[in-house]
């Protein structure tokens, strides 16, 4: 797979195209891409994602949200699910500012030669959202492109959008999450020197930092890590130590059967399911019985999801 910076591809050739954040990379994307790759054996093409290198709401003085994926995890996804072609371009004014027309005509016909343009029946694009499934098929025998439309993939009657996998995310149903990603959900961080409670209790934990996608709700959670291109079972704990009247918060992850030191190395968290909040304790010898108590649990739980890597 290719990558590519801005909007200059430094060749003719013609793709199967399709535009949009791809946050999370989620079932819906996922149903959109095989439909790209399969209009793109039909003719004999490539495929050509082109996705933006900051979130739109960023230039439109709007809060972005948190991001599901790293840049590094969404070409990875990318890759595994067969994009020939990816491309992060920036979102700028003059983007921001193009009518719908434009937009199709001086980016994905003029920069991207698209001669598919594969798109979700509810995209919209353009300045003021102009553009979408019906506005792109008015205009397809001018500029010489065809249109395919994906409809949604839905869960239990709802429809998978990024939107919803932050929500789940932020809520902790994290079993959820992974019905709509069709994968367990991650987090990325470095990790540094903590306090130390951890080891105090029997548990030793990784403190995480530098973590720059969406955090679960604050709990306990089972889950496993990878290290070294290394799986493990652990544990991982999110919230403000209030047992210890914290006032950061934490990212911690216990790893079970695990004691080297691992400062300043990358972990990658995978969270299976919630299995309580983040309580107050009346002293550090209760935290550390409940503790206990979570541990089994979470075995259990990676036990049922053959997720003990034994």
């Amino acid at each position: 797979m290719k990558v590519f910076e801005g909007y200059d591809l430094k060749d003719q050739k013609r793709y199967v195209v399709s535009v949009g954040m791809f946050d999370g990379v989620h079932k819906g994307h996922q149903k959109l891409i095989h439909t790209m790759k399969q209009k793109a054996r039909e003719k004999g093409l490539e495929t050509l994602i082109m996705t933006f290198d900051v979130h739109p709401r960023v230039l439109l003085n709007s809060e972005p949200p948190k991001s599901i994926l790293t840049r590094e995890d969404k070409i990875a996804l990318f890759k595994d699910l067969g994009v020939d072609n990816v491309v992060f371009a920036p979102f700028n004014n003059e983007i921001a500012l193009m009518s719908a027309e434009d937009f199709v005509r001086k980016v994905l016909v003029d920069i991207f030669h698209a001669a598919v343009i594969v798109m979700g029946d509810n995209h919209r694009f353009g300045n003021k959202q102009q553009g979408d499934l019906h506005f792109l098929e008015k205009l397809q025998a001018e500029y010489d492109f065809e249109t395919c439309s994906v409809s949604p993939v839905l869960y239990d009657g709802t429809k998978i959008s990024s939107t919803w996998v932050r929500q789940t995310i932020l809520q902790g149903k994290l079993r959820l999450t992974r019905e709509l990603l069709d994968r367990f959900y991650h987090i990325k961080g470095v990790v540094v020197n903590g306090d130390g409670r951890g080891s105090e209790l029997g548990f030793p934990t990784a403190n995480l930092d530098d973590i720059e996608t969406k955090l679960p709700f604050d709990g306990i959670y089972s889950s496993y890590v990878e290290f070294r291109g290394e799986y493990k079972p652990a544990m991982a704990y999110i919230g403000f130590s209030p047992t210890f009247d914290g006032e950061n918060r934490k990212v911690e992850v216990h790893i079970f059967d695990f004691d080297e030191k691992i400062y300043g190395e990358e972990l990658k968290v995978f969270f299976v399911a919630k299995i309580r909040d983040d309580e107050k304790f009346d002293d550090p010898e209760v935290l550390k019985r409940k503790l206990f108590i979570d541990k089994n649990i979470t075995l259990n739980i990676l036990a049922d999801e053959d997720l003990l890597f034994e």
